[in-house]
């Protein structure tokens, strides 16, 4: 009888005690919490709840950085959640995109091989006609001219002379027309500038003989740039000459070799 009664004071003690314990860690807890959440905290309170909780500064030390290590990784799992509609969105653009580029550039390739298809279709087609008409004009051209009327060939060989002279004249000039072009402006500007200088100094008696010197500079000056521009003229109307002569020269050729009664007769 004495034994359950000494063990019920006992049990209830221990129970107290769990109590007081599980409070302690409790507010041990949300010690942690608070301090983690950056709120002002007494420090006699602090040291009543470790003191409570039988904890030590190293202990609240520990478990507030892995509480605040918990605390980010909720925030950054957070902010990933929010991001897995736009990562869906983007996906679904990249991928729309990716098919977009396959198929243009399946359509790209099939096209282009259309285009290279025809490309060698026309270039056989070239070459075939271009074997033809060497074929067909082979010796025709000496046998042509070489029994044409001795006046129509003469006619010929006399305008084939002039058309070699006057390209090797088109050939001169267009190799000195660049030349040409920046002697003219600088010479012309020369003409210009003693031009100018003669008429300022045209009214004042006293420099009669300057005026007298620049007359003659510009004499010459003059005289360059007329031989400038005259050799850049005569070389455009060579230019358009040939253009005409040698057109002539082609069709009077065609002509000839068109005409087969033209023949001379031995």
């Amino acid at each position: 009888m004495s034994s359950t009664l000494t063990s019920e004071p006992t049990n209830a003690a221990f129970e107290i005690l769990d109590r007081v314990d599980a409070d302690a860690e409790r507010r041990y807890q949300e010690l942690i919490i608070a301090m983690v959440d950056g709120s002002d905290l007494s420090g006699y309170r602090m040291r009543d709840v470790l003191f409570d909780a039988s904890r030590d500064r190293d202990d609240l030390q520990r478990h507030v950085g892995q509480l605040t290590a918990r605390r980010k990784a909720a925030q950054q799992l957070a902010e990933g959640c929010e991001l897995e509609p736009i990562v869906q969105d983007l996906q679904q653009k990249f991928d729309i995109a990716v098919e977009t580029i396959r198929r243009v550039e399946a359509e790209y390739i099939a096209r282009l091989q259309e285009l290279s298809t025809a490309v060698d279709a026309a270039r056989n087609q070239l070459e075939n006609v271009k074997h033809r008409r060497t074929h067909l004009m082979s010796g025709t051209v000496h046998l042509l001219m070489g029994t044409l009327l001795h006046s129509r060939k003469r006619e010929i060989e006399q305008m084939g002379s002039l058309d070699c002279r006057l390209g090797n004249q088109r050939h001169q000039y267009r190799a000195r027309k660049g030349q040409l072009d920046k002697l003219i402006e600088p010479a012309q500007q020369s003409v210009d500038d003693l031009r100018n200088r003669v008429e300022e100094l045209a009214g004042d008696a006293s420099a009669s003989v300057a005026v007298a010197n620049i007359s003659a500079q510009l004499a010459e000056a003059q005289d360059r740039l007329n031989a400038l521009l005259a050799e850049r003229d005569a070389g455009e109307r060579c230019l358009a000459q040939y253009d005409e002569h040698h057109a002539a020269y082609e069709q009077a050729q065609r002509e000839a070799m068109q005409d087969w009664k033209a023949m001379q007769f031995d």
